[in-house]
């Protein structure tokens, strides 16, 4: 046999041996690992770029309706009497009387000023509700809406408007009935938790049947009640930002802090 012929026997021979396979397989085992960081790595940076952006949305949102008004006040003169509050006297001068800006000045810090901030906590809270809901349950589908949760507080703000009925008085009756009854679903669904022979999609169907249920009683209680009191229970549904409590802020924070630790 010649000599190239014995060559060719040892190159075949090397890229069949098992040694060989083992090297090319780690080096392709390398470059996987290698691929599949570099593609993590890709998506954490699409969403903390997303998150970024969403987040400097917030605050252009928040600082263009903290210049809408039915007033006279344009959006720099907000901006200036934002500003004076922080520096006080540095465009006190600007107005044209000290009435003016003294109206301006309830305007901003009693009206809008505390609106947006509360608007902006409310959000974070039903986003924290939201990820918190879908987290438990494990299906992206479940929200407030599909669980029967905000039909159930629509009951409750329903008795204590049309039909009178809460165990305490004032507005502390009716946040107490609109929580007792958003409860009842999710009580429910946690005690099916317990079982593993429910899923997550019967979770969510479950929470459907009791939207219905309580949507029902919703409209029965509307049909055969006042119409101020009918108005009160839309108005309390739609919810507005007339009363503004800047506590939700610890409370917001406090409780993404049990959140995650749990």
């Amino acid at each position: 046999m010649g000599c190239s012929s014995w060559r060719t026997l040892e190159t075949e021979g090397r890229e069949t041996s098992p040694i060989f396979f083992n090297s090319m397989t780690s080096e392709n085992r390398v470059a996987e690992i290698e691929e599949q960081r570099r593609r993590i790595i890709g998506i954490k940076s699409r969403r903390v770029t997303f998150l970024a952006i969403m987040t400097v949305m917030i605050f252009v949102v928040m600082g263009y309706s903290f210049t809408v008004g039915s007033s006279s006040l344009t959006a720099i003169d907000a901006y200036k009497i934002l500003f004076d509050q922080i520096f006080p006297g540095t465009f006190e001068s600007d107005f044209p009387s000290q009435e003016v800006y003294d109206n301006y000045v309830f305007i901003v810090t009693e009206l809008r000023a505390p609106r947006v901030l509360v608007a902006a906590l409310v959000g974070a809270i039903f986003a924290i509700g939201g990820c918190i809901t879908q987290s438990i349950l494990k299906n992206p589908l479940a929200t407030p809406y599909t669980l029967g949760v905000s039909s159930g507080a629509c009951v409750g703000a329903s008795l204590y408007y049309i039909m009178g009925i809460s165990i305490v008085g004032g507005t502390l009756g009716l946040m107490f009935n609109a929580f007792i009854f958003a409860l009842l679903p999710v009580v429910a669904m946690m005690f099916a938790i317990t079982r593993r022979t429910v899923s997550s999609v019967m979770l969510v169907l479950s929470g459907v049947a009791f939207s219905y249920i309580f949507s029902s009683m919703n409209s029965v209680m509307q049909y055969f009640g006042d119409d101020s009191a009918v108005a009160n229970v839309v108005f309390w549904t739609i919810g507005d930002l007339s009363r503004t409590d800047l506590w939700m802020g610890p409370m917001l924070f406090v409780g993404l802090i049990v959140y995650m630790a749990f």
